[in-house]
């Protein structure tokens, strides 16, 4: 099983190649470390724990979509909107109710894990807006 997940991602990763990663002259080294990491990650990683990790990583991301529509829909109710819903916030609720339930169903695992990668992914987007920042605040002066 470890060998077809290998394979899959070296052929998804070479029928799909992503803009703007190639560099000049054609070479595909970024496309090629990718798949460096890639593939030990799915070989050595139990499915189990990937399927439970995609799915609390999903259903965490549509509990923050829920709770945000909620939250626009109480505190700025005269937003534009193009899309209408019939009970929107009735929806709204249930939605992040069952994303929440399905995610609580989850074993404690897949939480640490989902607490790592998104502090992870928190530390290096911040990182970044800092090292950013630094550099347009003193194109500026």
């Amino acid at each position: 099983m470890a060998l077809g997940a290998i394979l899959f991602i070296f052929l998804m990763a070479s029928a799909s190649p992503r803009p703007g990663l190639a560099q000049a002259g054609g070479s595909k080294a970024p496309e090629a470390t990718a798949q460096s990491r890639q593939a030990p990650a799915a070989s050595l990683t139990p499915i189990e724990k990937l399927a439970y990790l995609c799915n609390i990583g999903t259903l965490f991301a549509f509990f923050l979509v829920c709770l945000g529509v909620l939250v626009l829909r109480f505190t700025h109710p005269a937003l534009p909107r193009p899309f209408r819903c019939p009970g929107g916030k009735a929806v709204a609720a249930a939605g992040a109710l069952v994303c929440l339930g399905l995610m609580l169903s989850m074993p404690a695992g897949s939480w640490w894990r989902l607490g790592l990668w998104l502090g992870l992914g928190l530390a290096v987007y911040f990182s970044y807006s800092w090292y950013a920042g630094r550099f347009t605040a003193a194109e500026g002066q």
